[in-house]
């Protein structure tokens, strides 16, 4: 397992090299030049060359990729053209707040979609299993941005029972320590900015987990039925056992590969799906600083976001991939022969 590991790391790094490499060439194929854009239209031509040959944007791009590997590879990302502050410690400000709406959203999507799952495979060709399809499908069918506005809409605009945007009142006086507020909440003991905490993080969460509360849903659905039809599942019922007991105790259990494997995959892409959802919701998280870097052609804080989405993902998937053994102890990991 430890080889599997270490072989699995070793590919983070060509991973990194093509995420690094494919971003800093489309970003320097768009129109546009950032220097011009931090000066303003107003600039002159001597005041953009002197900020361009400062930034290095005047030479050849290879000489440009290969400065900012060197950089990359003692862990420095450079610093923001918009606030030149570094991108390291900006990624640690707004990071923490995409993984706990992204950790809140696929728990709500696991539980959903878990529970939706095994009630339609336990209960086939019947209205709860029909109800269960539809619901699967509009979810993933249904656009992200509208489902939020709507949810926006009621809950917010009409109901007034959830704040419009925002990670936290104003009036709550929070303690920052690890920046991710429902523990930092917790860990000073501040239950009054929990509650607002978690009221702000309801929209953009549900929102989110709309889309993958539906593929594991009709993932759970399908594994759980073929594992239903099992020989072991039939022993087990004539040994009397009763059917909650054959259906999470035998047959969930043999089922939970698939399962894994499209949360895993859901996971890093809610990531993704982040951008939208951040941006509706102006939840300050690494999504909402990808579009804005990008709208201000901010080179460094777009590359840095991208390669931090990108190492994300695949170690979700490394960890997707740990979490077989433990669902199927008969599932060994060897390296491929070099």
């Amino acid at each position: 397992m430890a080889r599997y590991v270490a072989h699995r790391l070793l590919l983070l790094v060509p991973v990194l090299l093509g995420v690094a490499f494919v971003t800093f060439l489309t970003l320097h194929l768009t129109p546009g030049d950032p220097a011009q854009i931090m000066l303003g239209e107003r600039a002159t031509p001597e005041a953009v060359a002197a900020l361009r040959e400062r930034l290095g944007l005047d030479r050849p791009f290879a000489t440009q990729f290969l400065r900012y590997l060197g950089r990359l590879a003692t862990g420095d990302l450079g610093r923001s053209i918009q606030t030149n502050n570094e991108v390291l410690g900006e990624l640690g400000l707004k990071f923490p707040a995409t993984i706990e709406l992204a950790l809140f959203a696929m728990g709500v999507a696991i539980v959903l979609g878990v529970a939706a799952g095994a009630l339609s495979a336990s209960r086939p060709a019947t209205l709860w299993d029909y109800l269960g399809t539809i619901g699967s499908t509009v979810g993933i069918a249904m656009p992200v941005f509208w489902l939020g506005l709507l949810l926006m809409l009621l809950f917010s605009a009409l109901l007034g029972w959830l704040p419009f945007s925002g990670r936290l009142s104003p009036a709550s006086d929070l303690q920052r320590v690890t920046h991710f507020y429902l523990l930092d909440s917790l860990l000073t003991g501040n239950l009054r900015a929990f509650g607002d905490s978690l009221r702000h993080l309801l929209l953009p969460g549900l929102t989110l987990a709309t889309v993958p509360t539906a593929f594991i849903a009709r993932m759970t659905r399908a594994a759980l039925l073929e594992a239903l039809g099992g020989e072991y599942i039939r022993t087990a019922r004539a040994k009397g056992l009763s059917e909650p007991v054959v259906l999470l105790r035998h047959a969930l259990r043999n089922a939970l590969v698939p399962v894994l494997t499209i949360t895993g995959l859901q996971f890093g892409t809610l990531l993704g799906g982040a951008v939208l959802t951040e941006s509706i919701f102006a939840w300050p998280g690494l999504g909402r600083l990808t579009v804005d870097a990008i709208f201000a052609r901010d080179y460094p804080l777009v590359q840095g976001c991208l390669l931090l989405f990108a190492l994300t993902f695949v170690l979700l998937n490394l960890l997707t991939d740990l979490l077989y053994v433990r669902a199927d102890p008969r599932i060994r990991y060897r390296p491929e022969p070099a």
